[in-house]
């Protein structure tokens, strides 16, 4: 994949012991996570995110036959699902920013002026109960 053209958008295929398909990487998608990359996979019709270390060894280039027949099958979906996602992504952004500006610092309050007068309640709260006191309460 490393031998990608100057083109903004490359075809692969996507090998594994189990399947093939058709792959598309495009730059002009937003970057993501590091590590990982997205493609478009053309059987699922999906743009597929991807760890970029176990899915590198897999892919190839495809010939100038297979780039052609890809292209032909795949450019329209492609393009319908590249715009989905953009669009989408876009939205998850514009919540994310929305969700962080909410939770920005809260301002600070304006300094507290202790105005209050200590009293020591001590001297006037006497522990033991006087016999008169007893008297009274009851």
């Amino acid at each position: 994949m490393s031998n990608a053209s100057t083109d903004s958008v490359w075809y692969g295929m996507l090998e594994t012991s189990k399947f093939k398909t058709v792959v598309i990487r495009d730059d002009s998608l937003p970057e993501n996570l590091s590590g990982r990359i997205y493609l478009y996979n053309a059987d699922r019709d999906q743009i597929v995110e991807y760890v970029e270390s176990i899915v590198n060894p897999k892919l190839r280039p495809l010939t100038d036959k297979e780039r052609s027949e890809a292209v032909k099958a795949c450019e329209k979906k492609f393009k319908a699902t590249r715009k989905k996602f953009l669009s989408e992504h876009s939205s998850r952004s514009n919540i994310l920013n929305l969700k962080s500006e909410a939770a920005g610092p809260v301002a600070k309050s304006k300094e507290l002026i202790d105005d209050d007068v200590d009293v020591d309640l001590d001297d006037e709260l006497d522990d033991e109960w006087d016999d008169d006191d007893e008297e009274m309460s009851a």
